[in-house]
């Protein structure tokens, strides 16, 4: 009955994160008729805004044996915590929160090849290590005998003051090398990940959404940026030069890129025209589809060309 906000894919499974706190897991099968539940993650006691599979294992996991697999589930909630769950057991092996009672609620997430980031209601990214490793001078925790803790809070990224509502981790031709991080004042900055240390430079601010930034998603070439202000605008990830705007007609939550393949109804179309005259038919130039998701419950569908 609770208002479910996300749901993702990881290991053939889909997880749907509620409005009361409840992570739920379903089997998911070809016949969509025989897609079944099969147990829940419970111990969030907000909202659940945000979650993120960690990276899949490039061979055989330590954890669970499995080859090419998502061993953690990272949940971010209304309750200033981020809980790390095993895929398999769906057991909790860790809880993440803010380093004080001043911070803000936990919103949204996004992992680079190192680093979790997540962005709070006030405006802070906070940044942790996946290894157990601590580079921070002062003395903490991770200053006692028993060493390095998992999930040190390592700095504090500040994009304004307002909640921060959509992160991304991205670059030209899908180099991991920037965050982007979207405000609920309409602003995109960006942050330039370096591959040691903690010096994230904010390099880039973009100010021209006149609502919330809802969702950022990237091609080989582009960064689409999505907002309450009904508009999808297109990015030139080169030089942060706005290329296009995209009016949805509503407000719009979320995107989805499906990079450049050949036009099925073009080809298909093109074969239908041919196929008396000449078996040999041309293929048609591959294209990629935008997708996003509306309020008025209804999802557009953008076709966009191979140089997007």
């Amino acid at each position: 009955t609770a208002i479910i906000p996300q749901v993702i894919k990881a290991n053939q499974v889909m997880y749907s994160g509620a409005s009361n706190g409840a992570v739920r897991e379903w089997v998911l099968a070809h016949n969509i008729k025989n897609i079944k539940f099969s147990g829940a993650m419970w111990e969030h006691s907000g909202w659940v805004n945000d979650m993120c599979p960690a990276h899949a294992t490039p061979g055989t996991c330590s954890m669970h044996g499995v080859i090419n697999h998502v061993c953690l589930l990272y949940t971010a909630s209304d309750d200033r915590s981020i809980l790390v769950w095993d895929t398999v057991t769906r057991k909790r092996l860790g809880r993440i929160q803010p380093p004080n009672q001043t911070c803000g609620t936990m919103r949204k997430m996004a992992l680079s090849d190192r680093h979790l980031f997540v962005g709070s209601s006030n405006g802070i990214i906070y940044v942790y290590p996946f290894e157990k490793t601590c580079e921070r001078p002062d003395r903490h925790e991770c200053s006692l005998a028993a060493g390095p803790i998992r999930f040190c809070l390592q700095t504090q990224l500040r994009h304004n003051t307002d909640a921060i509502t959509a992160l991304k981790i991205g670059g030209k031709h899908h180099v991991m090398d920037k965050l982007f991080s979207g405000s609920m004042d309409g602003t995109i900055a960006v942050f330039q990940l370096e591959p040691y240390g903690y010096e994230f430079e904010h390099v880039w601010t973009i100010d021209s959404h006149k609502s919330s930034v809802t969702s950022i998603d990237m091609s080989w070439s582009h960064m689409y940026t999505a907002s309450d202000d009904g508009c999808i605008r297109v990015w030139c990830l080169t030089t942060y030069c706005l290329q296009r705007v995209l009016h949805a007609g509503n407000r719009v939550k979320c995107l989805f890129i499906d990079e450049a393949h050949e036009d099925e109804e073009t080809t298909n179309k093109a074969v239908e025209g041919t196929e008396k005259q000449d078996l040999t038919v041309e293929k048609e130039i591959p294209c990629g589809y935008l997708y996003c998701g509306l309020t008025n419950g209804y999802v557009q569908k953008w076709r966009i060309g191979q140089w997007m």
